[in-house]
């Protein structure tokens, strides 16, 4: 089962230091486009974590896809974010979602509480995961 792992999951991880913590997983981690431009979108903002991230990404623990202009998970992405009330806020959760949606072989780990509920409606409980849930797959 692949995890799509969003933002608030990977920023946790780079707080605690932790996001090497990845390599212990059995596969890698996916991350959609949309968790990938909130993760680097202000580079001095946070430039620990942002090496932390960029680092897990060129060892291959975390990879990123795309939702591609008239693919079905961008499809799921566009009626996700039509259903926003703020659209500028959970870009990254709806692209998880969305894509597990299509990919059915995959989960959503969010460490947000409504995030998880909103995913668990797309997607049943049994294919959302909690940031604590990672942290023990982890060890941590």
């Amino acid at each position: 089962m692949n995890w799509l792992l969003d933002t608030n999951v990977i920023v946790t991880l780079c707080q605690r230091g932790e996001l090497k913590a990845l390599s212990k997983g059995p596969y890698p981690f996916w991350v959609p486009e949309q968790v990938d431009d909130e993760l680097t979108a202000y580079p001095d903002k946070y430039p620990e974590q942002l090496r932390q991230y960029e680092e897990a990404k060129a060892q291959g623990h975390i990879i990123v896809i795309e939702l591609p202009l008239g693919s079905k998970e961008h499809s799921e992405y566009l009626r996700l974010r039509r259903a926003r009330v703020n659209p500028a806020r959970n870009r990254g959760e709806d692209a998880c979602v969305a894509v597990a949606l299509i990919r059915t072989d995959s989960l959503v780990c969010t460490g947000d509480t409504q995030g998880a509920n909103r995913a668990k409606q797309e997607l049943g409980s049994s294919r959302v995961r909690t940031r604590e849930d990672l942290l023990s797959l982890l060890g941590l």
